[in-house]
């Protein structure tokens, strides 16, 4: 043991005191990982084990390697004091960002695989970590909330200056409005009859289980009445119908389409039913 400590006093030992540490924590972290792999089967479930174990190696990594070359750190108090001295030094946004991610994971504003939009930025979230997450960005040129291609880092101190929009939570189900344009003329009566009865068709039929988990989120008051509704407008002279209606977050854009086209097949066979500039 003497013998240790004395190689580690000079600058030699210490370079290999610090592989040794890196070669050790690497092999624990790939035996660990291999071993949640094996043992945790959910995709979701495995991501956060090795994330928390990536976190919890990286930490002591830093701590055994900063206790290695600095002898007069007597204790953990004065190391994250001078820590968190040098990152307040360094730059603030670090800071703010860690505060954040603390914030992210007690408040649960948000997990990987919900979809979000913070500011700006709206998405799929694939990746949080303590200074930034990862979302695979919706939207921007593209529509009906498809996929860009992109992924987006947003910095985590984001969430403490724009509002955060979590478009997963109530079983992912989310209200959905489709408006149509008629002539004056037209027999909105009957119109209104037939975008009903598309809308029913068409809504999303709550299951018991899923009633009770968003009572159990306190998000019920989102899904009141899920029952469908058509509601009669009127712009620039003619008249608007709007169907709004319960659906998955993901078939938002196939809803649409289904709809429009079973109201436009509907209104084909009416001769009293004229869509706005085609009569």
């Amino acid at each position: 043991m003497d013998e240790v400590a004395h190689l580690l006093e000079n600058p030699q030992g210490k370079i290999i005191g610090t592989i040794v540490v890196l070669l050790v924590l690497s092999l624990f972290r790939y035996f660990a990982y291999r071993l949640i792999n094996k043992r945790v089967a959910r995709l979701h479930d495995r991501y956060v084990w090795r994330q928390t174990v990536s976190y919890v190696i990286s930490i002591t990594a830093l701590l055994l390697i900063v206790r290695l070359w600095f002898e007069w750190f007597q204790s953990i108090l004065t190391l994250l004091s001078l820590v968190a001295a040098a990152l307040v030094i360094v730059s603030k946004e670090l800071i703010l960002n860690g505060v954040a991610y603390g914030i992210i994971l007690w408040r649960q504003l948000f997990d990987v695989g919900d979809r979000i939009q913070v500011g700006t930025f709206a998405g799929d979230v694939i990746e949080t970590g303590p200074f930034y997450f990862s979302i695979a960005e919706i939207g921007q040129w593209v529509g009906g909330d498809e996929a860009t291609g992109r992924v987006v880092k947003v910095p985590n101190s984001l969430i403490l200056t724009q509002p955060v929009a979590n478009y997963t939570r109530g079983e992912s189900l989310i209200w959905n409005e489709l408006t149509l344009e008629l002539t004056v003329g037209s027999n909105w009566q009957r119109a209104r009859t037939l975008a009903a009865e598309v809308a029913e068709a068409h809504t999303y039929r709550f299951k018991p289980g899923e009633i009770e988990s968003i009572r159990m989120a306190r998000e019920e008051i989102i899904f009141v009445d899920p029952t469908p509704r058509v509601y009669l407008g009127v712009r620039e002279s003619k008249l608007v119908l709007t169907i709004r209606y319960v659906c998955k977050l993901h078939k938002r854009r196939a809803t649409e389409q289904a709809i429009l086209e079973d109201l436009l097949l509907r209104f084909a066979d009416a001769d009293d039913i004229h869509l706005a500039g085609t009569a």
